[in-house]
C-alpha cells in the first residue's frame, strides 16, 4: 500500500489536469478516424506532368553529333561522346569491358547500365567488333588490328578509331593524321598514297572506298564560316564549329564564365577534354576578342571574390589581399610581380584579367 501512496497519490488539481490531458487525446484520435472518412481528397490527375517530364528527359538526351564506325573494346571516352554517348554513359561503357569483359557482339552494349533503346538504334549499325577477339582486346594495344570490310570514308575527316578499324597499323594512322595536319588535306585519291607506310597493297584494297569533296566545295564551304568568337558566343554557334558538340560547347561557356573570357584560343586547352592535338586541328575556326574579359579590380576586390577565379590559388590571394591592407591599394599592375607577391611565369596569365581602376 505504501508503493501506491507514494507513487500514484495525485492532488485535486493534478486529477483535473490529468483528465483534462486524456480528454485531449480521445479528441485527437476522434479527429484522425474522422477525417480519411468525410474528407476524402479528390484523386489528381498527374497524367500532364508526366508527359512533360518524359518529354524533357527526351530533350534534354545528348544528341548525336557525329557518326562513325567504331569497336567498343578500344574507343575513347571523348570519341563515345561525339557518338551521343552522356559522360556517364561513356564511362559505364569503358568500366564494363575493363572490369567485366570485353564485348563479342553488338547486343551486349544493352546491357549497359543508362543506355537507351534510343542511343543504341542510332549506334547499332556502327559498331564493329573485329571476330577474333584475341586480336582486339580490352587490355591490348596491337599494332594490326583485324581487317574488318572497309567503309567509305573521307580521308580528310576520318577519326583515328575509324583508321584502325580500317585495318592500318599504329605507325600508318599516326602518320596519316600527322600529314592532314601539316600538310593539308588530300585534293585526290592518288595523294592518300603519300602516306608513309601505306602499302601499294592497302591502298588498293581501301581506294574504292573513299569519298572526297571536291575543292571547290570545301573552299566555299570554309569561306562562309566566319570565325567564331570565343568571348560572344551562344551555344548554338559554338556547336556550328567542326569539332564542337553538344558537351564541348557547354564546357567551353563554363570556363569562360569561370575565367572571365578568353585572352587567347590557347586557353581552350584548359577545358577538359581539348587536347593540343584537337586545337592544333580545329583552332582556324575561332577568335579571342580579349576587349569582352571581365577583368577583377585589385584594390576593391574581396577575398573570397579573387579566390573564386580558377587562376588564383589561397596563399596568392592570401598575399594579394595581405600586401594591400598593410601598404595601400597598388598603384600599377606590375606591383604584383616586383613584389614577388606571384611568381613571373604565373603573372604572364593573370595580368590581363587585373585592372586598378
Amino acid at each position: 500500500m505504501n508503493f501506491f501512496d507514494k507513487y500514484f497519490v495525485f492532488s485535486h488539481s493534478e486529477k483535473k489536469g490529468i483528465l483534462m490531458f486524456l480528454i485531449i487525446i480521445f479528441i485527437l484520435c476522434f479527429i484522425y478516424w474522422l477525417i480519411p472518412r468525410y474528407f476524402v481528397p479528390e484523386p489528381t490527375d498527374y497524367s500532364e506532368a508526366l508527359k512533360k517530364l518524359t518529354t524533357q528527359e527526351i530533350s534534354e538526351e545528348q544528341p548525336v553529333n557525329q557518326l562513325f564506325p567504331f569497336n567498343p573494346n578500344t574507343i575513347s571516352k571523348d570519341s563515345l561522346m561525339l557518338l551521343g554517348f552522356s559522360s556517364k554513359q561513356a564511362w559505364n561503357l569503358i568500366n564494363f569491358r575493363k572490369k567485366v569483359k570485353p564485348f563479342e557482339s553488338k547486343t551486349e552494349l544493352k546491357k549497359l547500365y543508362a543506355m537507351t533503346d534510343s542511343l543504341y538504334g542510332v549506334i547499332e549499325h556502327y559498331v564493329a567488333i573485329p571476330r577474333n577477339k584475341n586480336e582486339v582486346g580490352a587490355s591490348q594495344s596491337p599494332q594490326r588490328p583485324h581487317l574488318l570490310e572497309p567503309f567509305y570514308f573521307n580521308p580528310n575527316t576520318i577519326s583515328k578509331d575509324s583508321l584502325r578499324l580500317l585495318g592500318l597499323s599504329e605507325k600508318v594512322v599516326k602518320t596519316w593524321i600527322n600529314y592532314r595536319e601539316k600538310v593539308g588535306d588530300f585534293a585526290t585519291k592518288n595523294e592518300v598514297k603519300k602516306v608513309y607506310g601505306l602499302s601499294d597493297q592497302e591502298f588498293q584494297r581501301l581506294s574504292n572506298f573513299i569519298e572526297l569533296e571536291s575543292r571547290t566545295e570545301s573552299t566555299q564551304k570554309e569561306e562562309t564560316i566566319s570565325k567564331i568568337d570565343l568571348n560572344t558566343a551562344s551555344k548554338e554557334e559554338l556547336m556550328t564549329a567542326k569539332g564542337i558538340g553538344n558537351v564541348f560547347s557547354d564546357r567551353i561557356i563554363d570556363h569562360r564564365e569561370r575565367i572571365g573570357g578568353f585572352v587567347s584560343i590557347d586557353q581552350l586547352n584548359e577545358v577538359y577534354g581539348i587536347d593540343e592535338e584537337w586545337l592544333v586541328q580545329y583552332r582556324h575556326q575561332f577568335m579571342a576578342n580579349s576587349s569582352k574579359i571581365v577583368k577583377l579590380n585589385v584594390n576593391t576586390i574581396g577575398f573570397k571574390e579573387l579566390l573564386k577565379h580558377p587562376y588564383f590559388s589561397y596563399s596568392q590571394t592570401r598575399l594579394i589581399i595581405n600586401y594591400r591592407e598593410q601598404h595601400g591599394k597598388f598603384t600599377s599592375i606590375e606591383q604584383i610581380k616586383e613584389f614577388n607577391l606571384i611568381k613571373p611565369k604565373h603573372y604572364r596569365k593573370i595580368a590581363p584579367y587585373l585592372t586598378i581602376e
